[in-house]
């Protein structure tokens, strides 16, 4: 990988999981944009995190948004659009992780499944 040879950055590879890390139970749904901590599974030196984020709703054309806390205009961040009522539409995603916390939002609304897992870390 390109970004592994940079000086300073190595990759950390997530053991395997057997739970999404946060789901629609997790996940506030109500349109506006929430700080969520990633403490207890990425270290606090790690500048960027790969995720793994999907989403289904009734509705096509609903979302599920992340990015980097305070980078939240709508070309910065990673968008995964519901296309067909109930089924899922997914996407891996790398974001800056300064903090120890990255930033979501979700449209307003119940959906039927939010998912959010870290696959790994650069450090």
């Amino acid at each position: 990988m390109m970004l592994s040879r940079k000086p300073g950055l190595k990759w950390v590879h997530r053991t395997e999981t057997s739970l999404y890390d946060w789901d629609e139970t997790t996940l506030t749904q109500d349109g506006n944009w929430h700080a969520l901590s990633l403490a207890g599974i990425v270290p606090p030196n790690a500048k960027m995190v790969l995720l793994r984020v999907g989403a289904s709703h009734a509705s096509a054309g609903m979302y599920f948004r992340v990015s980097k806390v305070g980078d939240t205009a709508p070309y910065n961040c990673a968008n995964v659009a519901t296309q067909v009522a109930y089924i899922i539409n997914e996407q891996t995603t790398l974001l800056d992780c300064t903090g120890c916390q990255i930033a979501y939002w979700a449209s307003n609304g119940t959906f039927a499944a939010l998912r959010l897992v870290v696959m790994g870390w650069f450090v």
